[in-house]
């Protein structure tokens, strides 16, 4: 029992880990601040102040988060860290197309299992790349399938509940070249999933 409470609380802190984290908190922080500065600039006064999506997005991204984590460890999904490094890249390169609605996972999940897929035997001077290499070569599509699944019901759910709070605001142009007023719904969640590594030991909590 020991052991796998020790366990539980490194895999809690490998979240911590991934830079990810930190560059979508910091995303949070200027589309919050985007947001703002437009409906100023259009309407001279801000709906929402910057912080309040960010408030606003917490509990959902936990609760969600709690519910896939029961799903993947009751379905047994494991992935190796080869492929959560493998996801983490996905998501930086769709990062940097400054489109937040290219965040979603049905484009990171995509991408990563194509590039999984199709990655070649390569081997570098780094052992610990070749590990991850391999990971991704070897890895169950079945559980990186489920994975992926559970990451696009979570999207689904978060959009459905609590996609349609705290609209913004905007001045866009009507087909007769005109601006009139409308409502967007754009909301960025982090949702914290934990899951099995895979390895010799199936269901432990890494």
């Amino acid at each position: 029992m020991e052991d796998m409470i020790i366990a539980i609380l490194k895999g809690i802190a490998t979240l911590f880990y991934n830079p990810i984290l930190y560059l979508l908190i910091i995303g949070l922080f200027i589309f919050g601040w985007q947001r703002v500065r437009r409906e100023r600039r259009s309407f001279g006064i801000k709906v929402f102040g910057m912080f309040d999506n960010i408030f606003a997005s917490a509990a959902p991204s936990l609760i969600m988060g709690l519910l896939g984590t029961a799903v993947l460890i009751a379905l047994g999904a494991a992935l190796p860290a080869g492929v959560v490094v493998l996801l983490s890249c996905c998501y930086l390169l769709i990062m940097l197309t400054t489109q937040l609605r290219f965040l979603s996972p049905a484009i990171s999940g995509g991408l990563a299992l194509i590039a999984a897929y199709f990655l070649p035997a390569v081997q570098t001077p780094y052992v610990f790349l070749n590990r991850w290499i391999e990971e991704i070569r070897h890895v169950s599509f079945l559980s990186f399938g489920v994975f992926v699944t559970v990451c696009l019901f979570i999207e689904c759910l978060l959009v459905y509940l609590w996609g349609s709070r705290q609209t913004s605001p905007r001045l866009i142009n009507s087909p007769r070249g005109k601006k009139i007023g409308a409502h967007e719904a754009s909301k960025l969640w982090i949702v914290p999933l934990f899951f099995s590594c895979a390895g010799n030991r199936p269901y432990w909590p890494q």
